[in-house]
């Protein structure tokens, strides 16, 4: 599959959707296209936002600058474990849109981590974008867990 491949398909089908659409690509991806390029094909095809995993957050920032001045959001998503000193930087990087915590494989999970909650409230005070937690939220057991914690599941999968 091409990149154009993707974005001509994406152009065929986005003015028919009502929901926003949001890629999730390696930045290898991105960074070997041209980033300037890359958001303004993405922009013009239909998406709204772009999801980076592999993009720490010292560079996530410049990078991050570059797709918003293009008119898309960024997504980031965020290890449990995320060094306290990165944090802050991180909802800059997110503006006008969310931060997503993410789990390590496999997405199943029999309970969530121990120290999510207090991770998910420090980071919504640190940034006024949605904070939200999802890649092994897989029960109504973990929903009600974040209820009034995270602004929402990033994915739920069939209960």
């Amino acid at each position: 599959m091409k990149l154009a491949d993707v974005l001509q398909t994406i152009a065929a089908v986005s003015p028919r959707l009502s929901i926003p659409l949001v890629a999730m690509l390696s930045y290898s991806i991105v960074f070997r296209h041209g980033l300037q390029r890359f958001v303004a094909e993405a922009k013009a095809a239909g998406f709204a936002g772009l999801i980076l995993p592999d993009v720490p957050p010292p560079e996530a920032q410049a990078v991050t600058d570059v797709i918003r001045a293009g008119g898309l959001d960024t997504i980031l998503l965020v290890a449990p474990t995320t060094a306290r000193p990165a944090a802050p930087r991180l909802p800059g990087c997110a503006v006008g849109s969310c931060i997503t915590f993410r789990f390590p494989a496999p997405p199943q999970r029999d309970h969530l981590p121990d120290d999510l909650q207090r991770n998910v409230l420090e980071m919504r005070k640190l940034s006024s974008v949605p904070v939200c937690v999802g890649f092994g939220i897989s029960t109504a057991q973990h929903v009600a867990q974040l209820v009034g914690v995270a602004d929402g599941p990033s994915w739920v999968a069939p209960l």
